[in-house]
């Protein structure tokens, strides 16, 4: 079946390629491409389901993840988030992506219009193609898994049917996890399930077609939800996130479990959510909603620990303090360098670094300050804080990264040799993560300047003594 795959033009593989440096390189510091391997071979009938995390983000995962370039993957999204104009909705037409309706969204009278769309996928998955699609219709703003649409199992059976259930079709799960959502140099990974064949159900189907496609949703479902963090606990998302981005390593120290990258940190996060979410509930005091900080509760009950960590994240963001410099600085320090205290000291020598390298960061602005601030300016426009992201890498690979790099190229050729020109091209991602890491480093520096101004204040004497005995506790209940 393969020979009747159509192969992708030069254009596709070039922004392909675009979209991946800067994915790979620019956008995140790390991508993990997990369990590859479980990928059908070229020319085989696939759909693949994915938890939906953050927009268009997700779906370009995939697509890098399919090594061969040639291989045209097929994406199914809402018509309202790409489809602005005909010139766009052809241009994403063009890298295989399918818009649709949602009943939810656009009213029960456009799902009409979906019938063409879905024909249209049953054929392209009945002729060997892949089709990608998110069961959960819409992206998250959360680390858990949504409710499913049974719209993928009826269009994977649909394409069976084409073939006179005589060839098999594959369901593929996979799922994403990232280590934050946004700003860009964070890590994500994505994860390929077990694929998921339709053979055995094909039977079933002919007489309980429902049945056969509860069995099969539940498979898939199942498989999502284990190899991504699912935190069903809604009430207390907020405190739970806030617990194991914070006290993750501690968890992971004390369990003997690897932190250092991203797979590594998606296991350590799984199992302290889920020893999280079923601690045992305890009885509320009658000062339960009022301020820790005030009431100072100290019980190491579920509802004790969530409310600590909810005050000490609220007092965090009040200050603009991070946890970690919570964690490391010191409320006194008698230690003296050369006559000053340590941490003035330490301070006045990481600025004067970075003075010393400020000619050079003004050096590396150029164009990386205008690759990033474009696409950003478009983007505060957006309401939903996930479609930035996927603005943010759509816009830059396509338009600003193309365009000011060969502005500099010419420049550069221009100015010295084509030689010199290719090398300075060459350098520029480089030089963008210095400019990116040298503002990350100041903001940093600023958070801690606060600290150490403010560190004889009763507030953040409190909040130091609250996370050391939100700690105790945690660690107390999670024994």
């Amino acid at each position: 079946m393969e020979e009747v795959i159509k192969k992708t033009g030069f254009f596709y593989r070039a922004i392909r390629w675009i979209i991946g440096f800067t994915f790979n390189n620019l956008m995140f510091r790390r991508v993990y491409y997990m369990n590859t391997k479980n990928i059908p071979c070229k020319g085989t009938p696939l759909i693949i389901a994915e938890n939906h995390q953050n927009c268009l983000v997700d779906a370009i995962a995939v697509l890098l993840s399919f090594t061969d370039a040639n291989r045209k993957i097929h994406f199914i999204t809402g018509s309202d988030i790409f489809k602005v104009n005909k010139y766009l909705s052809s241009f994403m037409r063009y890298f295989g992506v399918l818009f649709i309706n949602s009943a939810n969204y656009e009213g029960a009278e456009t799902a009409d219009e979906n019938k063409d769309v879905f024909e249209e996928c049953e054929n392209l998955v009945a002729g060997g193609e892949a089709i990608m699609l998110f069961p959960e219709v819409r992206h998250q703003n959360k680390r858990w898994l949504g409710d499913f649409s049974s719209g993928y199992i009826t269009m994977a059976f649909n394409a069976a049917k084409k073939k006179d259930f005589l060839e098999d079709v594959f369901i593929l799960p996979c799922a994403n996890h990232y280590s934050r959502y946004y700003p860009i140099q964070g890590d994500m990974l994505i994860k390929f399930g077990t694929p998921i064949s339709l053979k055995p159900y094909y039977e079933l189907y002919k007489a309980k077609p429902c049945t056969a496609q509860k069995k099969v949703n539940e498979l898939v479902r199942a498989q999502i939800k284990g190899i991504m963090l699912n935190i069903t606990d809604l009430e207390n998302y907020d405190a739970i996130d806030f617990l194991r981005t914070n006290y993750g390593d501690d968890y992971a120290r004390k369990h003997s479990m690897a932190y250092a990258e991203l797979p590594d940190k998606l296991l350590v996060d799984k199992q302290m959510v889920e020893a999280l979410e079923t601690l045992p509930i305890g009885v509320k005091g009658e000062n339960a909603s009022a301020s820790v900080l005030e009431c100072g509760a100290s019980s190491s009950t579920k509802e004790n620990i969530f409310a600590k960590a909810r005050e000490l994240n609220k007092v965090l963001q009040e200050e603009k303090i991070s946890f970690k410099t919570l964690t490391k600085m010191s409320l006194k320090d008698d230690n003296k360098i050369f006559g000053i205290d340590s941490i003035k000291f330490n301070f006045i020598a990481r600025c004067v670094v970075l003075a010393i390298l400020f000619p050079f960061w003004i050096f590396t602005l150029w164009p990386a300050y205008f690759i990033y601030i474009i696409p950003t300016l478009f983007a505060k426009r957006m309401n939903d804080q996930m479609l930035k992201g996927s603005f943010f890498l759509g816009f830059s690979a396509i338009i600003t990264i193309p365009f000011f790099y060969l502005i500099s190229f010419l420049l550069a050729w221009k100015v010295f040799t084509v030689v010199m020109a290719i090398i300075y091209v060459c350098l520029l991602p480089f030089f963008a993560l210095f400019a990116w890491y040298y503002r990350v480093y100041i903001f940093g520096l600023k958070g801690e300047y606060r600290f150490y101004k403010n560190r004889k204040s009763a507030k953040l004497r409190a909040a130091k003594n609250l996370r050391n005995e939100l700690g105790n506790d945690l660690w107390s209940a999670l024994k």
